[in-house]
């Protein structure tokens, strides 16, 4: 009686052991999808944004939505707004404009002491 008693609580334990085990795993490969999961939430943000732009020619509602260039903005005529090639000056405000601080608004032609 007491081996079998003895059995029972060596199973119990070793059971237990692996219960923890298979816990911290378990966390770990939660924490670990957590992580992974971040990276493609902003990919998905950067996708979600290239299939809002439109190309120039096409109608717009603000200057965030022509995004296919730097220079392009949502230019407005009567009641028709479209996106067409702007300037630096387009660029720049669209920068501060859309929250876009990776765009690049080149100035080749300026002076290096003028430039943004």
């Amino acid at each position: 009686m007491k081996t079998l008693l003895l059995f029972i609580s060596v199973l119990y334990l070793a059971h237990s052991f692996t219960l923890e085990e298979e816990k911290e795993a378990l966390e770990l490969s939660e924490e670990t999808a957590v992580q992974d999961a971040e990276p493609l939430q902003a990919e998905d943000a950067v996708e979600e944004r290239q299939r809002k732009c439109i190309a120039n020619g096409n109608s717009c509602k603000s200057d965030c939505d022509c995004c296919y260039g730097a220079y392009d903005h949502c230019s407005c005529w009567l009641w028709s707004c479209s996106c067409v090639t702007g300037t630096a000056n387009d660029c720049f405000n669209k920068k501060s404009k859309c929250n876009m601080p990776n765009l690049k608004c080149d100035t080749r032609g300026q002076n290096p002491r003028n430039r943004g």
